[in-house]
């Protein structure tokens, strides 16, 4: 006997009661514009009964593992740093970049680097300071060189600013940034937690700070 959908049962030259009969792909997206993302699960299951193999779905992408090639783990998400307790809750809540406290510290530097000696353009120091510390090994997205230009000028230093902020300058205005927003999210830190995270995001090394001799 075939299983049974109360759903939706036909669609134009679709059957949603014969899966078998339908691609992949294409039952994928018949489900989600037909009977929505709710009802999707039951159809999903006749599918499975009949022993179709079924496409992962996310709320960004449809990957039909019949047509392509498995997608390797994120590697960001393999190498993700172990953060302290503080930082941790402080990332979580805020929906920070997982990175180590020397990541951050090199992303002030950089971007010191570049307002120093051109005019600030968040397209190109985003790119710049990623590409130029991929070179010294320190690997960080251009959305964590983004989040530190944002969260510097909210806090008090924007980039573009004449003279152009020190490294030191950019640290202390993104870390306090960081701490002013998880005071708001209610993130829960005692005195000792402040000191660790404002220097986790902010705090720059003698050895961190570079003279600036950028090149495009």
């Amino acid at each position: 006997m075939r299983p049974q959908s109360s759903t939706c049962r036909h669609v134009g030259p679709f059957s949603l009661e014969r899966p078998e009969e339908t691609g992949g792909l294409a039952f994928s997206l018949l489900c989600l514009l037909v009977v929505g993302v709710a009802a999707a699960s039951e159809v999903v299951a006749t599918a499975l009964a009949y022993g179709m193999a079924v496409p992962r779905m996310s709320q960004h992408f449809i990957w039909d593992s019949t047509r392509h090639a498995a997608v390797a783990p994120d590697e960001e998400l393999q190498q993700r740093p172990t953060l302290p307790g503080p930082v941790d809750r402080v990332t979580q809540a805020l929906k920070l970049p997982s990175l180590p406290d020397q990541s951050w510290h090199h992303v002030h530097d950089s971007l010191a680097v570049f307002v120093a000696s051109y005019e600030f353009n968040l397209t190109e120091a985003t790119r710049w300071s990623r590409d130029r510390l991929a070179e010294r090994g320190v690997r960080v997205s251009r959305q964590a060189v983004g989040v530190v230009v944002r969260g510097a000028a909210y806090g008090g230093c924007p980039l573009y600013r004449q003279p152009s902020p020190r490294a030191e300058e950019i640290a202390e205005a993104f870390a306090d940034n960081v701490l002013s927003r998880a005071e708001a999210a209610d993130v829960d830190l005692s005195s000792e937690d402040i000191e660790m995270v404002r220097r986790w995001f902010g705090s720059l090394r003698p050895d961190d700070v570079e003279t600036p001799v950028p090149t495009l």
